[in-house]
């Protein structure tokens, strides 16, 4: 088991695809299954918001802002409680942390959502907050140290190679790929 694990929020932690399949189904005129296949990969291929506005926007009834995305992305995430649950288990017994790029307020609706923001006990590193982005060794390192774990005893456990596993791997710490809950928590049994 490790003595500290720090997380990636989204593709992580909960199903960003899922969450903006919906957010996009509920703006169009007709969603028939290749349309909804469309987007998905859409979701999956975008890096950022501003790329995945970009060309799902031709899709859409009306074109979307990035503001409009941002405020209502938050109420198409689904609590997943199997993940809930096994958070709950792990954090009773090792520190975590979270670690994600992003707008403060925006990522903390998508954490609310989650239903997750109260088991990270105040370590909460959003770049939007710290100034610090993935994948600066600097964010890394402030997650770690508020652990209070050397790097060889920190898992990084994220969703993007080049983001979350490369840099963290330079650093030191133990490293999974995950993509979305149902990985996280497969992962997190394995580690029991």
């Amino acid at each position: 088991m490790p003595h500290g694990i720090i997380f990636d929020l989204d593709g992580t932690l909960f199903d960003r695809e899922g969450a903006l399949l919906a957010w996009s189904s509920e703006r169009l005129w007709s969603c028939d299954a290749p349309t909804r296949e469309r987007i998905r990969r859409i979701a999956r291929s975008s890096p950022t918001r501003f790329i995945f506005l970009t060309r799902v926007n031709p899709l859409l009834s009306a074109p979307a802002t990035r503001y409009e995305l941002d405020a209502t992305l938050h109420t198409f995430i689904v609590p997943n409680e199997a993940l809930l649950a096994s958070m709950r288990s792990l954090q009773r017994r090792t520190p975590i942390a979270l670690l994600t790029n992003g707008d403060g307020p925006l990522q903390r609706r998508k954490l609310q959502a989650c239903g997750l923001e109260e088991l990270f006990a105040g370590r909460i590193f959003i770049s939007g907050e710290t100034g610090r982005t993935k994948p600066n060794p600097q964010a890394f390192e402030a997650a770690r140290v508020s652990l209070d774990v050397p790097p060889t005893a920190t898992w990084m456990i994220g969703n993007h190679p080049r983001i979350d596993v490369k840099p963290a791997k330079r650093l030191g710490y133990q490293t999974a790929l995950v993509q979305g809950p149902s990985e996280v928590i497969s992962l997190l049994e394995r580690m029991q």
